[in-house]
């Protein structure tokens, strides 16, 4: 993610399609990421990010979001278990 103004002005708009969340095998850990489709493209975090913290407090402030998404990606390990936490 290199813009979070731009996906928060996104947000504010209505244009936020998708989030999903799921996981990457790093050999010896598991690295939460998550997807954001939005009309004007698709914005990538993880983690690890810096941003990580504020991108969450963005996308949960969607309506319908579903707050469980942890419990569901990260149920077992070096599996993907990607999940849609939001949909419009």
């Amino acid at each position: 993610m290199n813009d979070l103004g731009r996906l928060g002005a996104l947000l504010k708009d209505g244009r936020i399609l998708k989030v999903q969340f799921f996981k990457r095998d790093e050999l010896t850990s598991d690295l939460v990421c998550c997807d954001i489709e939005t009309e004007a493209g698709l914005f990538f975090c993880h983690e690890e990010a810096p941003e990580w913290s504020e991108v969450l407090a963005l996308v949960a402030t969607l309506e319908g979001f579903d707050p469980d998404w942890r419990e569901k990606v990260i149920q077992r390990a070096f599996e993907e278990n990607r999940t849609t936490a939001f949909e419009r």
